[in-house]
């Protein structure tokens, strides 16, 4: 504080000195400043606030005063902002609303003059469009967007039907046939072979063709047995005529008789909780419906025997070698590789035998693989058991559409 003091009786006996004359400087005494400066009363003279500016402004005097260096002073000129509300009107032909369900409300005009404080925002008291219309039009815009989606998944289909439906480009036609024969429509028929071709979830499906998810699933459960009683016209059985004039050239040599040639395939489903099913199941070699069954069983109950004219041949794998007792009823005769056993070696006639067979065989094999490019048939496809019941149904279904693809053997 004491110092402070001491500074401002500088800058005040500065301040006087300033003010004196230069020529009475010299001659300055006290009896002189009483006889120049009159005693001040209570009430007159300087304030105390100005004093002080004067003080700050001899300050900033003597130091630009002092400064060597030059200064420049930017004076920016103030401009008066004024804060003025513009009424913003909307064409009502632009509006998204009709113009019957806007109603006119009270308009409140504002002075520019006053301040934003003072400024009241009074609400509207036009009503909003009902509830049921609000509805509706989201109902109608679901519709639109799900017919939209519906046409540009079909034309997505058309353009590659192979890809996601597993039928040639040149095969179409069999689309509006099935539409017309099953009295369903186009795209509950795509839905149908494309869950078949690609396996994709529901979930996914549900959206590729504008439906719910329970529609999407009772749409395909219900056509699947619908889709298979028309598809299975195409497997057919020719007669022995057509098959001799057809049979492929490696197989007239040896094997000029062959009618038939057999074979399975294993599909992996999800497993049972029951653990029943789990053994009937379950298999080393195979984990489909009924995998434990034996390939003799399987052939017996597959029907095949009963369109397998007699003196004919059938051509089948090592594991059916105990259905030679059942051809033998219709005179059928079985050919297929020569067993193998541990603790003998087969002969050379034996080894070129079964090399010349499973080079024949192959063809079924091919058979096979062409099933398998549909999905749902595949080995690690894991099928839920819900479609258990229906996997008959389209197992004939994708063996009649492989029948419309170019043969397997090529002339």
């Amino acid at each position: 504080m004491a110092v402070e003091k001491l500074t401002r009786k500088r800058l005040i006996t500065d301040i006087l000195t300033e003010n004196i004359p230069q020529s009475n400087k010299k001659m300055c005494t006290t009896d002189n400043l009483k006889s120049q400066f009159k005693p001040l009363t209570f009430g007159e003279g300087p304030s105390t606030s100005e004093i002080v500016s004067e003080i700050e402004k001899t300050n900033k005097d003597k130091a630009v005063k002092h400064f060597r260096s030059k200064s420049t002073m930017c004076n920016f000129p103030k401009k008066s902002v004024s804060c003025q509300t513009q009424v913003m009107t909307a064409d009502f032909a632009c509006s998204p609303k009709s113009a019957s369900s806007i109603e006119t409300s009270t308009a409140t005009t504002v002075s520019s003059k006053q301040s934003t404080s003072e400024l009241c925002y009074v609400p509207s008291t036009g009503t909003s469009s009902s509830s049921s219309n609000e509805k509706y039009s989201d109902r109608e815009c679901d519709k639109i967007v799900n017919e939209k989606t519906l046409e540009l998944t079909i034309q997505l289909i058309k353009s590659h039907p192979k890809k996601f439906i597993g039928v040639p480009a040149n095969c179409l036609w069999i689309l509006n046939l099935l539409e017309n024969s099953m009295n369903v429509s186009e795209g509950h028929i795509l839905l149908v072979l494309m869950k078949m071709k690609t396996n994709d979830t529901y979930s996914r499906l549900r959206y590729q063709f504008g439906l719910s998810l329970a529609q999407t699933s009772n749409i395909c459960h219900q056509n699947f047995h619908h889709l298979a009683h028309f598809l299975k016209t195409f497997i057919y059985v020719p007669s022995v005529l057509q098959v001799k004039q057809n049979l492929p050239i490696p197989f007239r040599a040896f094997y000029s008789k062959v009618f038939v040639i057999i074979d399975a395939f294993e599909v992996q489903i999800q497993k049972p909780s029951d653990s029943v099913h789990q053994a009937l199941t379950w298999s080393e070699y195979k984990k489909c419906c009924g995998g434990r069954i034996s390939d003799n069983i399987l052939f017996a109950e597959s029907g095949i025997l009963d369109i397998l004219p007699e003196n004919t041949t059938l051509m089948a794998d090592r594991g059916f070698k105990s259905i030679e007792k059942v051809l033998k009823t219709k005179n059928v005769k079985l050919v297929r590789p020569p067993s193998v056993y541990t603790c003998e070696k087969p002969t050379k006639e034996q080894a070129l035998e079964t090399k010349r067979i499973a080079s024949l065989r192959i063809h079924v094999e091919r058979v096979i693989r062409r099933i398998r490019e549909f999905h749902i048939l595949t080995p690690h496809s894991c099928l839920d058991l819900s479609l258990l019941s229906v996997l008959d149904s389209i197992t004939i279904s994708v063996c009649g559409l492989i029948n419309l693809q170019s043969p397997i053997i090529k002339t």
